[in-house]
């Protein structure tokens, strides 16, 4: 029964175009909506109440799998089967998620998601927050603050207590549309491979969730990957 349920919660979804990719053609200038791009380019995406533009160097794409919009870098398309792809989970008060990725732990990728700034905790934006919460309600705005473990004092995004500090790294970032920040976390004893990266970007009522995570093992991706998320969060743009 729980099957039936995901899958058609599924199905729903992509019927009522929950994420797509849209492209300009170079010669004709018509509009084409797209499964998979490959940069260079310039793509909007569409993912929920999301809407953004964002600019692929070569060899960068981004693949739309029905829910998620997931982001990699390779010289050649991965095999189906080393793919990353989004893992759901029911939960007393409906569905977590996570990214997981088979084969390769060194592949340069990131899945992202789009989340409400509603669905998140109140101490995220304010210090002294005025309870207005369901047990629901209270679940996943605790899932999201461990998704995005930062709160907004001062005009800026500082670490939560929620982000765990050992082998831990974050900065903030931003641009004229959003601000946020990327944290990551090393690999034990190396600090030339990561084992998960998680950034978030708060624009309006909108967040962008991005994570290269596999639990329970660990990724194994080169460190100058965290440059090349930097240099693609830049170019992100959110459309009103």
């Amino acid at each position: 029964m729980r099957k039936a349920i995901l899958a058609l919660f599924l199905t729903l979804i992509i019927e009522n175009s929950y994420a797509q990719i849209e492209t300009h053609q170079n010669q004709s200038g018509q509009l084409s909506i797209q499964t998979k791009v490959t940069g260079p380019l310039s793509a909007t995406v569409k993912l929920s109440s999301c809407k953004f533009s964002i600019s692929l160097s070569p060899n960068q794409h981004l693949l739309y799998d029905g829910l998620s919009i997931i982001f990699y870098q390779s010289t050649i398309d991965l095999p189906h089967e080393e793919k990353p792809y989004l893992s759901q989970a029911q939960t007393y008060s409906g569905y977590d998620w996570n990214f997981l990725k088979k084969g390769n732990k060194e592949t340069k990728w990131l899945g992202l998601m789009c989340e409400g700034k509603t669905n998140f905790p109140l101490e995220t934006f304010s210090p002294n927050p005025q309870p207005d919460e369901t047990i629901a309600i209270q679940s996943v705005r605790e899932l999201n603050g461990l998704k995005c473990p930062a709160l907004f004092r001062n005009k800026k995004w500082k670490p939560s207590p929620k982000l765990k500090t050992e082998n831990s790294n974050y900065f903030n970032i931003s641009n004229k549309t959003w601000s946020g920040f990327i944290t990551w976390r090393s690999k034990e004893n190396s600090d030339s491979k990561i084992e998960s990266l998680r950034f978030c970007l708060f624009h309006g009522e909108n967040v962008i969730i991005g994570a290269s995570e596999n639990t329970p093992e660990p990724l194994q991706i080169p460190h100058d990957f965290i440059k090349t998320v930097k240099e693609l969060l830049e170019t992100i743009e959110f459309i009103d």
